[in-house]
């Protein structure tokens, strides 16, 4: 049996043998084609070829692929899996497995020297014979050195005219693994020897360099982005909701009804004071109940005898929460008719209050508990809100006070639904549904009503707290959106989890209390009552400063003063003003007090009169550029500052502004330290020029001033 077989190609020759580290695993060690004369790693010693010739007509050329050591069959068994040719990769760790390797079939534009016809020579391997065959020239070039061995052959479960091809390499024994990730290996895909650039989604570390560094601040970046947290931006149905109403703050607007709105005022005083009222006498009740509670003890009363049905009745009535608290019908009479809901009924609840008539249904729960399923609930709330407004004080009725009554959505639904058609309860002034069953739909009834702008005008309270049910996040958008374009409302009772209609109900009732306030005044100053209003203490202390009576005050200490924040605009803007002809304040210290630009212009007019002032500090405020170049302006004609502080402002100042800040402090020659939030290191450069030149003038003027004594 011979000991290699030689399987014909066309390729140049000579061919030189690969080195064992490029021979693919499925073809024997000893395969090698002879292109170029190189040693043999681990010193093997190179062997003789056999090979056959095929001629033709056209130009060919042979090459020559032998196997040693082992028999290779060119005939596929039955049943049996041809193994494919893998290239081991010595870059990588040794115990990977190998990496099969696809024989392509591959042309060079390139035409090699053709070699002269070698005779042929057969090889055979006992039984099984090698059968040679022609085929056309195959163009490739004589690279060194060479990469390709071709093979063509037409035995069955043979590849047809294939070529292995490995990248050449600097150093014998090494593949270049970049070009050997180019072949299309079945199943790998494109990346680690798949089609495509090796590793192109990885790391990869190239022999010799270090691992690239890990990017510890990626992570921490991606949770600081809005985007990755779901917060990539405002929609636009946040951009175009409405957080506030108009504010009118000039007592001469006329566009406003100021009639209106004083009578709001006078309705909302009068409630004010009754509550007062209200609560004295419940103390002194509760004080009496202690007190005699402590004497005399609360007997039970007596079980009933058979066949007494008053106290029968009396039971059941208790059983189902009463519902004749006042007088009224017994439980046991409600019929689902609601015949029983006539003016007597209604007579019982109402009682007269300081700004007209109000409708005390408090702790009423008998009526929805007698009527539990909701279309029972649903008729008889319809006729209750029908029988109400067909009483003859319906129109008097200025307060609903309704908590703790067990009321459902359909009855506010029927209320607000039989009020708009029919125009009722016009004085509504108190709206009391606290410790109810309302929900969203109830809610949502009520937030149209209160949209409606002619409807419940003067509604001014609202109290929705303790609700056994969960208010929606829609339901408090409803109310938050109507509770915005009310004129009226002074006060709503209810704990809101959004924070824009949270937002749009404070902002709507400070407006409107500012409305009832300047409606107070332009009447008192009609009916020429208007009296002057006392100044506060904070008040007081900037008109002394101001009027510059008392002189021991050296210096002014205001941070995060509460007293200060309480005022007005109108007093800020006086309090900056206030140091224009002061002479005895030296420093001044006014931090976290929200100053905005309106103070820093006034205070930077005064600057330019004043000639005592030596430190001022104005850190954490709400100074823009506009404000930080007003009163930097005034800081650059004064002759008595040495020191100023404007950092930490939170409103950031233009590049604009920052830009012009040197030219406006060139004529001050006094400042020696000026505390500013620049960001351009230019302008830093020149205010620390700037610095450094008063210094040297100050230290001229005192050397000067001692020659002189």
């Amino acid at each position: 049996m011979s000991s290699s077989t030689a399987i014909t190609s066309t390729t140049p020759s000579p061919v030189a043998p690969q080195s064992q580290s490029e021979i693919p695993p499925s073809i024997p060690k000893s395969s090698t084609t002879k292109s170029s004369k190189f040693r043999l790693p681990f010193g093997k010693k190179k062997k003789k070829e056999k090979t056959t010739t095929t001629t033709k007509k056209k130009e060919t050329t042979t090459t020559t692929i032998v196997q040693q050591e082992s028999v290779v069959s060119t005939t596929k068994k039955k049943g049996e899996r041809k193994p494919l040719p893998t290239v081991p990769d010595k870059g990588r760790d040794a115990t990977k497995t190998a990496i099969p390797v696809t024989i392509q079939s591959i042309s060079s534009a390139a035409q090699p020297k053709e070699s002269a016809p070698v005779a042929p020579k057969k090889a055979t391997t006992g039984s099984t014979s090698t059968k040679t065959s022609t085929s056309t020239s195959t163009k490739t070039t004589t690279a060194s050195p060479p990469a390709i061995a071709s093979v063509a052959t037409k035995e069955p479960g043979q590849l047809k005219n294939t070529t292995v091809t490995a990248a050449p390499t600097n150093k014998p024994g090494k593949i270049n693994m970049n070009k050997f990730a180019m072949l299309n290996i079945p199943g790998m895909g494109v990346g680690s020897g798949g089609g495509g650039p090796i590793n192109t989604n990885a790391n990869v570390v190239q022999p010799g360099k270090h691992p690239p560094m890990k990017n510890i601040f990626a992570s921490a970046r991606r949770l600081q982005d809005p985007a990755s947290q779901g917060q990539a931006g405002m929609s636009e149905q946040a951009r175009q909701t409405i957080l506030a109403p108009t504010k009118s703050t000039d007592e001469d607007d006329e566009n406003e009804d100021w009639t209106y709105l004083y009578e709001l005022a006078t309705q909302y005083d009068k409630y004010k004071a009754e509550e007062v009222e209200v609560a004295k006498k419940l103390s002194r009740k509760n004080n009496n109940t202690t007190s005699s509670s402590n004497n005399t003890r609360n007997e039970s009363s007596p079980p009933p005898e058979p066949g007494d049905t008053k106290a029968i009745k009396n039971n059941l009535n208790n059983l189902f929460g009463g519902g004749g608290g006042r007088g009224g019908v017994n439980v046991m009479n409600m019929t689902a008719n609601g015949s029983f809901l006539n003016q007597k009924y209604f007579d019982k609840y109402l009682t007269s209050c300081a700004s007209g008539v109000a409708l005390e249904f408090s702790n009423e729960t008998g009526l929805f508990k007698r009527f539990r399923t909701r279309d029972e609930q649903r008729s008889i709330s319809q006729q209750f809100a029908t029988a109400l407004l067909q009483h003859p004080q319906s129109n008097q009725i200025t307060q609903l006070n309704m908590n703790n009554s067990l009321l459902p959505d359909s009855f506010l639904i029927a209320l607000c639904n039989t009020c708009v058609s029919h125009d009722g309860l016009q004085h509504l002034q108190v709206l009391n549904l606290e410790s109810n069953e309302l929900g969203r739909e109830g809610i949502e009834a009520l937030s149209k009503i209160i949209a409606n702008s002619k409807v419940w005008t003067r509604l001014q309270i609202v109290k929705l707290e303790n609700q056994k049910k969960s208010i929606a996040a829609g339901a408090e958008e409803f109310l938050g959106d109507a509770v915005v374009t009310s004129p009226s409302l002074v006060q709503v009772g209810l704990r809101m989890k959004g924070g824009i209609p949270k937002q749009q109900v404070a902002n709507t009732v400070q407006v409107n209390m500012d409305k009832l306030r300047i409606a107070r005044r332009r009447h008192a100053s009609k009916q020429g009552t208007l009296k002057a209003r006392k100044r506060n203490e904070m008040e007081i202390l900037f008109d002394t400063i101001a009027s510059n009576k008392d002189k021991n005050i050296k210096e002014v200490d205001l941070t995060e003063n509460l007293r200060f924040l309480g005022l007005n605009a109108t007093e800020r803007t006086k309090t900056g003003a206030a140091f224009a002809t002061n002479t005895s304040v030296e420093k001044i210290t006014m931090t976290k007090l929200k100053l905005d630009d309106d103070f820093a212009i006034a205070f930077g007019k005064a600057l330019e009169k004043n000639t005592t002032l030596d430190s001022v500090v104005f850190d954490s405020n709400s100074f823009s550029g506009k404000g930080v170049l007003a009163v930097l302006t005034g800081l650059g004609k004064n002759t008595s500052i040495t020191s100023f502080q404007i950092r930490h402002q939170s409103k950031t100042m233009a590049s604009s502004d920052e830009e012009v800040l040197p030219d406006v402090l060139k004529d001050n020659t006094t400042l020696l330290k000026l505390g500013t939030d620049v960001r351009n290191p230019l302008i830093k450069t020149k205010i620390e020029r700037k610095m450094n030149e008063n210094r040297e003038f100050q230290r001229k003027q005192r050397v000067s001033a001692q020659k002189k004594k």
